[in-house]
Protein backbone atom coordinates (compact mmCIF):
# COMPACT_ATOMS: atom_id res chain seq x y z
CA UNK A 1 0.00 0.00 0.00
CA UNK A 2 0.85 3.51 -0.95
CA UNK A 3 -0.08 5.97 1.73
CA UNK A 4 0.30 9.64 0.71
CA UNK A 5 1.61 12.16 2.77
CA UNK A 6 -1.83 14.08 3.70
CA UNK A 7 -2.98 10.56 5.63
CA UNK A 8 0.26 11.19 7.74
CA UNK A 9 -0.31 15.05 8.26
CA UNK A 10 -4.10 14.69 8.94
CA UNK A 11 -5.52 15.41 12.68
CA UNK A 12 -8.18 13.21 11.64
CA UNK A 13 -5.19 9.96 11.42
CA UNK A 14 -3.88 11.18 14.72
CA UNK A 15 -7.47 11.52 16.45
CA UNK A 16 -8.53 7.92 15.04
CA UNK A 17 -4.72 5.97 15.00
CA UNK A 18 -2.49 8.31 17.38
CA UNK A 19 -1.26 4.97 18.88
CA UNK A 20 -0.09 2.98 15.99
CA UNK A 21 1.37 2.79 12.45
CA UNK A 22 -1.78 3.02 9.96
CA UNK A 23 0.22 0.82 7.19
CA UNK A 24 0.85 -2.04 10.07
CA UNK A 25 -2.60 -1.96 11.47
CA UNK A 26 -4.30 -2.49 8.65
CA UNK A 27 -2.14 -5.06 7.29
CA UNK A 28 -2.71 -7.07 10.34
CA UNK A 29 -6.78 -6.42 10.23
CA UNK A 30 -6.55 -7.73 6.37
CA UNK A 31 -4.62 -10.76 7.24
CA UNK A 32 -7.32 -11.90 9.88
CA UNK A 33 -9.93 -11.07 7.29
CA UNK A 34 -8.79 -13.32 4.65
CA UNK A 35 -9.94 -16.78 5.61
CA UNK A 36 -13.44 -15.50 6.15
CA UNK A 37 -13.66 -13.74 2.94
CA UNK A 38 -15.62 -14.99 0.00
CA UNK A 39 -13.74 -16.45 -3.15
CA UNK A 40 -15.42 -13.79 -5.27
CA UNK A 41 -16.83 -10.65 -4.75
CA UNK A 42 -18.62 -7.82 -7.26
CA UNK A 43 -19.45 -5.37 -4.51
CA UNK A 44 -18.43 -4.30 -0.84
CA UNK A 45 -20.15 -2.15 1.64
CA UNK A 46 -18.34 -0.32 4.48
CA UNK A 47 -20.32 1.59 6.91
CA UNK A 48 -18.19 3.96 8.87
CA UNK A 49 -15.07 3.55 6.43
CA UNK A 50 -13.07 6.23 7.25
CA UNK A 51 -9.97 6.56 4.97
CA UNK A 52 -10.89 3.44 3.51
CA UNK A 53 -7.45 1.69 3.95
CA UNK A 54 -8.96 -1.24 4.59
CA UNK A 55 -10.87 -1.09 1.22
CA UNK A 56 -7.74 -0.80 -0.51
CA UNK A 57 -6.80 -3.87 0.68
CA UNK A 58 -9.86 -5.49 -0.07
CA UNK A 59 -10.40 -4.26 -3.34
CA UNK A 60 -6.80 -5.81 -3.97
CA UNK A 61 -8.07 -9.31 -2.99
CA UNK A 62 -9.97 -9.15 -5.61
CA UNK A 63 -8.71 -9.31 -9.56
CA UNK A 64 -12.28 -8.16 -10.51
CA UNK A 65 -11.68 -4.38 -9.15
CA UNK A 66 -15.36 -4.93 -7.06
CA UNK A 67 -17.34 -1.98 -6.92
CA UNK A 68 -16.55 -0.15 -3.06
CA UNK A 69 -19.07 1.91 -1.20
CA UNK A 70 -18.05 3.92 1.35
CA UNK A 71 -20.69 5.20 3.43
CA UNK A 72 -19.43 8.13 6.57
CA UNK A 73 -19.65 11.22 7.18
CA UNK A 74 -17.38 13.64 5.22
CA UNK A 75 -16.99 16.26 8.21
CA UNK A 76 -15.27 16.18 11.14
CA UNK A 77 -17.26 17.17 14.60
CA UNK A 78 -15.72 20.06 17.08
CA UNK A 79 -16.69 17.56 19.84
CA UNK A 80 -15.90 13.89 19.10
CA UNK A 81 -17.07 10.87 21.31
CA UNK A 82 -15.15 8.02 21.31
CA UNK A 83 -16.96 5.53 23.10
CA UNK A 84 -20.50 3.67 22.58
CA UNK A 85 -23.46 6.33 21.81
CA UNK A 86 -26.61 4.67 21.85
CA UNK A 87 -28.16 7.68 20.21
CA UNK A 88 -25.82 8.03 17.52
CA UNK A 89 -22.40 8.91 16.13
CA UNK A 90 -20.21 11.59 15.57
CA UNK A 91 -18.38 12.05 12.45
CA UNK A 92 -14.26 12.52 11.72
CA UNK A 93 -13.16 11.87 8.28
CA UNK A 94 -12.53 13.26 4.77
CA UNK A 95 -13.66 12.07 1.42
CA UNK A 96 -10.96 14.46 0.50
CA UNK A 97 -8.44 12.02 1.42
CA UNK A 98 -10.16 8.96 1.24
CA UNK A 99 -9.92 9.34 -2.14
CA UNK A 100 -6.41 10.37 -2.24
CA UNK A 101 -5.71 7.14 -0.80
CA UNK A 102 -7.67 5.32 -3.04
CA UNK A 103 -6.65 6.36 -6.08
CA UNK A 104 -3.00 6.52 -5.39
CA UNK A 105 -3.58 2.74 -4.63
CA UNK A 106 -4.90 2.64 -7.81
CA UNK A 107 -8.41 1.73 -6.78
CA UNK A 108 -11.19 3.61 -9.13
CA UNK A 109 -14.05 1.55 -8.34
CA UNK A 110 -15.90 3.39 -5.58
CA UNK A 111 -18.64 5.06 -4.48
CA UNK A 112 -18.46 7.43 -1.75
CA UNK A 113 -22.20 7.16 0.16
CA UNK A 114 -22.38 10.63 2.22
CA UNK A 115 -24.64 10.37 5.68
CA UNK A 116 -25.23 14.46 5.42
CA UNK A 117 -25.12 14.00 1.53
CA UNK A 118 -25.23 12.40 -1.86
CA UNK A 119 -26.44 8.21 -1.08
CA UNK A 120 -24.93 5.79 -2.60
CA UNK A 121 -25.93 2.35 -1.26
CA UNK A 122 -25.69 -0.96 -2.81
CA UNK A 123 -28.48 -2.87 -3.53
CA UNK A 124 -26.62 -5.92 -2.60
CA UNK A 125 -23.49 -6.59 -1.44
CA UNK A 126 -20.86 -9.69 -1.00
CA UNK A 127 -18.77 -7.92 1.89
CA UNK A 128 -20.50 -5.43 4.31
CA UNK A 129 -18.22 -4.54 6.52
CA UNK A 130 -17.81 -2.04 9.60
CA UNK A 131 -14.49 -1.82 11.44
CA UNK A 132 -14.88 -0.06 15.14
CA UNK A 133 -17.59 1.92 13.90
CA UNK A 134 -21.53 0.15 13.61
CA UNK A 135 -21.51 -1.73 16.84
CA UNK A 136 -18.36 -0.41 18.54
CA UNK A 137 -19.30 3.19 18.85
CA UNK A 138 -23.35 3.07 17.77
CA UNK A 139 -25.87 0.44 17.74
CA UNK A 140 -25.95 -2.35 15.36
CA UNK A 141 -29.75 -1.38 15.21
CA UNK A 142 -28.67 1.36 13.13
CA UNK A 143 -27.84 -0.19 10.09
CA UNK A 144 -29.67 -3.88 10.66
CA UNK A 145 -32.49 -3.58 8.43
CA UNK A 146 -29.47 -2.76 5.68
CA UNK A 147 -27.62 -5.39 6.35
CA UNK A 148 -30.65 -7.55 5.97
CA UNK A 149 -31.91 -5.75 3.17
CA UNK A 150 -28.53 -5.87 1.04
CA UNK A 151 -26.98 -8.97 1.79
CA UNK A 152 -27.79 -12.26 -0.11
CA UNK A 153 -27.10 -15.84 0.31
CA UNK A 154 -23.30 -15.99 1.23
CA UNK A 155 -23.17 -12.69 2.28
CA UNK A 156 -20.31 -12.13 4.70
CA UNK A 157 -21.24 -9.47 7.44
CA UNK A 158 -17.89 -8.68 9.81
CA UNK A 159 -18.54 -6.40 12.39
CA UNK A 160 -16.74 -5.15 15.69
CA UNK A 161 -18.98 -5.15 18.62
CA UNK A 162 -17.91 -3.49 21.58
CA UNK A 163 -17.21 -5.38 25.19
CA UNK A 164 -20.37 -5.24 27.28
CA UNK A 165 -22.42 -4.96 24.09
CA UNK A 166 -22.65 -8.58 22.43
CA UNK A 167 -26.86 -8.45 22.98
CA UNK A 168 -26.59 -6.30 19.53
CA UNK A 169 -25.59 -9.18 17.00
CA UNK A 170 -28.85 -11.50 18.23
CA UNK A 171 -31.08 -9.85 16.00
CA UNK A 172 -28.82 -10.49 13.17
CA UNK A 173 -28.48 -14.26 14.15
CA UNK A 174 -31.95 -15.11 12.61
CA UNK A 175 -30.32 -14.03 9.22
CA UNK A 176 -26.75 -14.72 9.40
CA UNK A 177 -24.70 -18.17 10.23
CA UNK A 178 -22.22 -16.78 13.10
CA UNK A 179 -18.74 -17.94 11.32
CA UNK A 180 -16.35 -16.36 14.10
CA UNK A 181 -16.65 -13.99 17.00
CA UNK A 182 -13.39 -13.48 18.25
CA UNK A 183 -12.30 -11.30 21.39
CA UNK A 184 -9.83 -8.53 19.99
CA UNK A 185 -9.21 -6.66 22.82
CA UNK A 186 -11.71 -3.85 23.54
CA UNK A 187 -14.47 -5.12 21.33
CA UNK A 188 -15.24 -8.74 19.44
CA UNK A 189 -15.11 -9.45 15.64
CA UNK A 190 -18.10 -10.96 14.75
CA UNK A 191 -18.11 -12.46 10.95
CA UNK A 192 -21.26 -14.39 9.71
CA UNK A 193 -22.55 -15.61 6.54
CA UNK A 194 -26.01 -15.15 5.17
CA UNK A 195 -28.26 -17.88 5.51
Amino acid sequence: MIVPRCIYESKILKMQRSDGDFIGQLTDEYNKLIPHLPDECQTIWDVGAGFAGIDVFLSKHYKNDPELYLTDFNKTDQNIFYGFNPGGYCAYNSFDIAKELLETNGVKNYYFDDLNGVRNIPASADIILSLLSCGFHYPVSTYQNDFIIRSHLRTVLILDIRKGEENQIEFLQSYFNTISFNDHGKWFRYIGVRK
